[in-house]
């Protein structure tokens, strides 16, 4: 984990640790908003998810925490 150490302009300082920064979400497969949903849908290579990220407006909702691209809901019928 990084540290960072902070002063502040009463004199005080700080040293705060913890994860790193936020990283701006992957945009959604379809346009450019940030992502909120990964597909659900089988990965081409066989193996796991096809976690392509989605937006809301995007996203096929499949069942309670199921959610597939557009691609997936028409071949798994979601």
């Amino acid at each position: 984990m990084p540290c960072q150490f902070v002063r502040f302009q009463s004199g005080g300082s700080a040293i705060f640790c913890g994860p790193r920064p936020r990283v701006k979400p992957k945009p959604c497969w379809e346009c450019d908003r940030p992502h909120l949903f990964l597909c659900d849908g089988p990965s081409p290579a066989g193996r796991g998810d096809c976690d392509r990220p989605l937006c809301a407006q995007h996203r096929v909702p499949a069942g309670v925490g199921v959610d597939y691209c557009r691609e997936h809901a028409t071949s798994v019928g979601g």
